[in-house]
Protein backbone atom coordinates (compact mmCIF):
# COMPACT_ATOMS: atom_id res chain seq x y z
CA UNK A 1 0.00 0.00 0.00
CA UNK A 2 1.29 3.69 -0.95
CA UNK A 3 0.10 4.59 2.09
CA UNK A 4 1.83 8.35 1.74
CA UNK A 5 -0.19 8.95 -1.11
CA UNK A 6 -3.79 10.37 -0.15
CA UNK A 7 -6.91 10.28 -2.35
CA UNK A 8 -9.91 12.00 -1.54
CA UNK A 9 -13.14 10.41 -2.51
CA UNK A 10 -16.51 10.62 -1.99
CA UNK A 11 -17.96 9.05 1.40
CA UNK A 12 -21.09 7.25 -0.73
CA UNK A 13 -18.63 5.69 -2.77
CA UNK A 14 -16.88 3.29 0.39
CA UNK A 15 -20.39 2.10 0.92
CA UNK A 16 -21.12 5.07 3.79
CA UNK A 17 -25.22 6.29 3.61
CA UNK A 18 -24.61 9.31 3.81
CA UNK A 19 -26.98 10.41 0.68
CA UNK A 20 -29.78 11.91 0.48
CA UNK A 21 -31.89 9.39 0.37
CA UNK A 22 -29.90 7.58 3.28
CA UNK A 23 -28.81 5.42 0.90
CA UNK A 24 -24.72 4.58 -0.62
CA UNK A 25 -22.87 4.31 -3.74
CA UNK A 26 -20.12 1.68 -3.20
CA UNK A 27 -17.64 1.27 -5.46
CA UNK A 28 -15.84 -1.89 -5.70
CA UNK A 29 -13.13 -0.40 -8.24
CA UNK A 30 -12.35 2.26 -5.34
CA UNK A 31 -12.93 -0.09 -1.86
CA UNK A 32 -10.96 -3.33 -3.53
CA UNK A 33 -8.45 -1.64 -6.01
CA UNK A 34 -7.48 1.80 -5.27
CA UNK A 35 -7.91 1.00 -1.70
CA UNK A 36 -5.15 -1.49 -1.58
CA UNK A 37 -2.30 1.42 -2.83
CA UNK A 38 -3.92 4.13 -1.50
CA UNK A 39 -5.53 5.56 1.51
CA UNK A 40 -8.79 7.21 0.70
CA UNK A 41 -9.68 10.29 2.59
CA UNK A 42 -13.72 10.23 2.67
CA UNK A 43 -15.63 13.15 2.33
CA UNK A 44 -19.29 14.09 2.33
CA UNK A 45 -19.78 18.38 1.48
CA UNK A 46 -23.60 17.77 2.71
CA UNK A 47 -23.03 15.77 5.63
CA UNK A 48 -20.39 17.79 6.88
CA UNK A 49 -22.37 21.33 6.23
CA UNK A 50 -25.11 20.10 8.63
CA UNK A 51 -27.30 18.77 6.64
CA UNK A 52 -29.56 15.61 7.78
CA UNK A 53 -30.07 12.11 6.42
CA UNK A 54 -31.95 11.51 4.82
CA UNK A 55 -32.27 14.85 3.41
CA UNK A 56 -34.66 17.30 0.79
CA UNK A 57 -33.13 16.42 -2.49
CA UNK A 58 -31.21 20.06 -3.32
CA UNK A 59 -30.25 21.42 -7.44
CA UNK A 60 -28.00 24.09 -8.64
CA UNK A 61 -30.15 27.42 -9.97
CA UNK A 62 -29.07 30.06 -11.96
CA UNK A 63 -31.00 33.37 -11.40
CA UNK A 64 -29.05 35.82 -13.70
CA UNK A 65 -25.60 35.64 -12.86
CA UNK A 66 -26.18 34.31 -9.46
CA UNK A 67 -25.52 30.33 -8.28
CA UNK A 68 -27.83 28.87 -5.77
CA UNK A 69 -28.35 25.79 -4.23
CA UNK A 70 -31.79 24.92 -3.74
CA UNK A 71 -34.47 22.53 -2.29
CA UNK A 72 -35.22 19.78 -5.62
CA UNK A 73 -38.76 20.00 -4.25
CA UNK A 74 -39.05 22.60 -1.75
CA UNK A 75 -38.00 25.75 -3.52
CA UNK A 76 -37.90 27.52 0.03
CA UNK A 77 -34.68 25.76 1.29
CA UNK A 78 -31.74 26.98 0.42
CA UNK A 79 -28.50 25.75 1.44
CA UNK A 80 -26.16 28.27 -0.67
CA UNK A 81 -24.33 29.76 1.86
CA UNK A 82 -23.97 27.06 4.16
CA UNK A 83 -22.55 24.42 1.02
CA UNK A 84 -20.57 27.31 -0.17
CA UNK A 85 -18.81 28.49 2.85
CA UNK A 86 -18.08 24.63 4.15
CA UNK A 87 -16.68 23.80 0.23
CA UNK A 88 -13.65 26.70 0.55
CA UNK A 89 -12.73 25.69 4.32
CA UNK A 90 -12.79 22.01 3.82
CA UNK A 91 -11.18 22.26 0.43
CA UNK A 92 -8.49 24.76 1.48
CA UNK A 93 -7.14 21.48 4.25
CA UNK A 94 -6.74 19.02 1.51
CA UNK A 95 -3.57 20.46 0.35
CA UNK A 96 -2.23 17.06 1.06
CA UNK A 97 -4.10 15.01 -1.30
CA UNK A 98 -3.04 13.90 -4.52
CA UNK A 99 -6.50 12.82 -6.35
CA UNK A 100 -10.22 12.72 -5.67
CA UNK A 101 -13.07 10.58 -6.49
CA UNK A 102 -15.88 12.12 -6.56
CA UNK A 103 -19.94 11.01 -8.07
CA UNK A 104 -21.51 11.98 -11.04
CA UNK A 105 -24.00 14.23 -11.34
CA UNK A 106 -24.10 15.65 -7.09
CA UNK A 107 -24.67 18.90 -7.12
CA UNK A 108 -21.91 19.41 -4.41
CA UNK A 109 -19.87 16.69 -6.25
CA UNK A 110 -20.33 16.26 -9.57
CA UNK A 111 -17.67 16.62 -12.14
CA UNK A 112 -18.63 18.08 -15.84
CA UNK A 113 -22.16 16.08 -15.12
CA UNK A 114 -24.49 18.17 -12.90
CA UNK A 115 -27.49 19.75 -14.54
CA UNK A 116 -28.14 23.48 -13.37
CA UNK A 117 -31.87 25.05 -13.74
CA UNK A 118 -33.40 28.24 -14.18
CA UNK A 119 -35.62 29.45 -11.05
CA UNK A 120 -38.68 27.89 -12.69
CA UNK A 121 -37.41 24.73 -13.33
CA UNK A 122 -36.04 24.84 -16.91
CA UNK A 123 -32.89 23.44 -18.03
CA UNK A 124 -30.07 25.70 -18.25
CA UNK A 125 -26.88 23.77 -18.91
CA UNK A 126 -25.90 20.40 -18.73
CA UNK A 127 -22.11 19.25 -17.74
CA UNK A 128 -21.42 21.52 -14.80
CA UNK A 129 -19.14 20.79 -11.92
CA UNK A 130 -21.12 20.44 -8.05
CA UNK A 131 -20.09 23.35 -5.68
CA UNK A 132 -17.53 21.15 -3.64
CA UNK A 133 -15.81 20.26 -7.10
CA UNK A 134 -15.92 23.78 -8.30
CA UNK A 135 -14.12 25.10 -5.01
CA UNK A 136 -11.16 21.47 -5.52
CA UNK A 137 -10.69 22.95 -9.07
CA UNK A 138 -10.27 26.70 -8.06
CA UNK A 139 -7.95 25.51 -5.22
CA UNK A 140 -5.80 23.29 -6.47
CA UNK A 141 -6.35 23.45 -10.58
CA UNK A 142 -3.84 20.55 -11.23
CA UNK A 143 -4.88 18.12 -8.75
CA UNK A 144 -6.46 14.73 -10.90
CA UNK A 145 -9.95 14.50 -10.35
CA UNK A 146 -12.36 11.90 -11.59
CA UNK A 147 -15.91 10.77 -11.54
CA UNK A 148 -16.09 6.89 -10.16
CA UNK A 149 -17.79 5.20 -12.96
CA UNK A 150 -14.76 5.90 -15.53
CA UNK A 151 -12.88 4.19 -13.77
CA UNK A 152 -14.47 0.72 -14.54
CA UNK A 153 -12.17 1.53 -18.05
CA UNK A 154 -9.11 -0.28 -16.93
CA UNK A 155 -7.35 2.19 -19.40
CA UNK A 156 -8.53 5.39 -17.81
CA UNK A 157 -8.02 3.88 -14.22
CA UNK A 158 -4.16 3.09 -15.10
CA UNK A 159 -4.57 6.94 -16.65
CA UNK A 160 -5.97 8.20 -13.22
CA UNK A 161 -3.36 5.90 -10.57
CA UNK A 162 -0.25 7.43 -12.79
CA UNK A 163 -1.98 11.20 -12.70
CA UNK A 164 -1.74 10.51 -9.54
CA UNK A 165 1.50 9.39 -8.88
CA UNK A 166 3.04 12.15 -11.12
CA UNK A 167 1.08 14.68 -9.15
CA UNK A 168 2.50 13.41 -5.94
CA UNK A 169 5.98 12.99 -6.92
CA UNK A 170 5.89 17.12 -8.60
CA UNK A 171 4.38 18.09 -5.21
CA UNK A 172 6.86 16.74 -2.97
CA UNK A 173 10.11 17.37 -5.45
CA UNK A 174 10.70 13.83 -6.15
CA UNK A 175 11.31 14.22 -9.92
CA UNK A 176 15.13 14.15 -9.42
CA UNK A 177 14.88 11.12 -7.20
CA UNK A 178 12.47 9.26 -9.51
CA UNK A 179 15.08 10.07 -12.47
CA UNK A 180 18.02 8.71 -10.06
CA UNK A 181 16.09 5.51 -8.94
CA UNK A 182 13.36 4.24 -11.05
CA UNK A 183 12.86 2.05 -14.19
CA UNK A 184 14.03 3.26 -17.64
CA UNK A 185 11.16 3.17 -18.76
CA UNK A 186 9.76 5.90 -15.93
CA UNK A 187 12.92 7.62 -15.90
CA UNK A 188 12.40 8.51 -19.85
CA UNK A 189 8.97 9.67 -18.77
CA UNK A 190 10.10 12.00 -16.10
CA UNK A 191 12.72 13.27 -17.92
CA UNK A 192 10.30 14.51 -20.67
CA UNK A 193 8.41 16.76 -17.92
CA UNK A 194 11.55 17.77 -15.59
CA UNK A 195 12.52 20.85 -17.68
CA UNK A 196 8.97 22.54 -17.17
CA UNK A 197 8.76 25.10 -14.38
CA UNK A 198 5.16 25.39 -13.21
CA UNK A 199 3.37 22.27 -11.49
CA UNK A 200 0.31 23.19 -14.16
CA UNK A 201 2.62 22.56 -16.93
CA UNK A 202 4.51 19.82 -15.90
CA UNK A 203 0.82 18.42 -14.99
CA UNK A 204 -0.04 19.01 -18.48
CA UNK A 205 2.83 17.15 -20.41
CA UNK A 206 2.00 14.64 -17.91
CA UNK A 207 -1.82 14.51 -19.46
CA UNK A 208 -0.32 14.85 -22.94
CA UNK A 209 2.40 11.79 -23.03
CA UNK A 210 -0.34 9.78 -21.50
CA UNK A 211 -2.98 10.74 -24.72
CA UNK A 212 -2.96 7.68 -27.25
CA UNK A 213 -0.82 5.20 -25.35
CA UNK A 214 -1.51 0.84 -25.57
CA UNK A 215 -3.15 -0.79 -22.20
CA UNK A 216 -0.17 -2.31 -22.24
CA UNK A 217 2.02 0.65 -21.79
CA UNK A 218 -0.46 2.44 -19.78
CA UNK A 219 -0.47 -0.62 -17.19
CA UNK A 220 3.55 -0.90 -17.22
CA UNK A 221 4.39 2.60 -16.94
CA UNK A 222 2.05 2.61 -13.94
CA UNK A 223 3.32 -0.81 -11.97
CA UNK A 224 7.05 0.48 -12.48
CA UNK A 225 5.78 4.12 -10.93
CA UNK A 226 4.38 2.43 -8.00
CA UNK A 227 7.59 0.60 -7.60
CA UNK A 228 9.54 4.17 -7.33
CA UNK A 229 6.97 6.18 -5.24
CA UNK A 230 7.25 2.26 -3.12
CA UNK A 231 10.88 3.38 -2.72
CA UNK A 232 10.23 6.53 -1.72
CA UNK A 233 9.08 5.66 1.52
CA UNK A 234 12.62 4.56 2.65
CA UNK A 235 13.85 7.54 2.38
Amino acid sequence: MLVHISIGISRCLLGDEVRYDGKNKYSSICCEQLASYYKLVPVCPEVEAGLTIPRPAIELIQDTNDLFIKGRDDKSLDVTHRLTTFSGHKVSTLAYLSGYVLTPRSPSCGVHSVTVKSPLGDILKHGENGVFTQELIQQFPSLPIIEEPDLTDKSTLDEFEILVMMYHIIQRDYLTKCIKDSHANVRKFILKINELTTTHKQMEQVTTLLEGESFQRLHRLKVELRDCVSSLTLM
